[in-house]
């Protein structure tokens, strides 16, 4: 009965050690599953400032457009004054110089 109390002893030391084992491996995958975690969350934190900083970006890039359709509005609008002003003297032109054609018949 010593022998089979002695076999039993064995028997549970090998469980425990093989329990212990197991023990261990399970501890170093869970520091292995939390350094991961960290890198991903820290991984995370920089996809997010890069997130921002694309947004960011996105809103200056709206503002040109803006400012860019503003100033083309504006450009066109003043090509459009310049246009009436120019047709305007040529049209003054065209008739001071009828005048001075009259004028001229006159004279002779």
């Amino acid at each position: 009965e010593l022998m089979e109390t002695k076999k039993q002893l064995d028997r549970v030391t090998a469980k425990l050690g093989y329990a212990d084992q197991n023990s261990k491996a399970f501890e170093e995958k869970l520091k292995n599953s939390t350094s991961g975690q960290k890198e991903a969350e820290g991984r995370i934190e920089e996809l997010m400032k890069e997130l921002e900083c694309a947004k960011l970006a996105r809103e200056d890039a709206k503002q040109a457009e803006e400012e860019a359709t503003r100033g083309k509005d504006d450009a066109e609008k003043r090509c459009h004054d310049v246009t009436l002003a120019l047709g305007s003297l040529e049209k003054n032109l065209q008739q001071e110089k009828e005048r001075n054609d009259t004028m001229q018949s006159e004279i002779e």
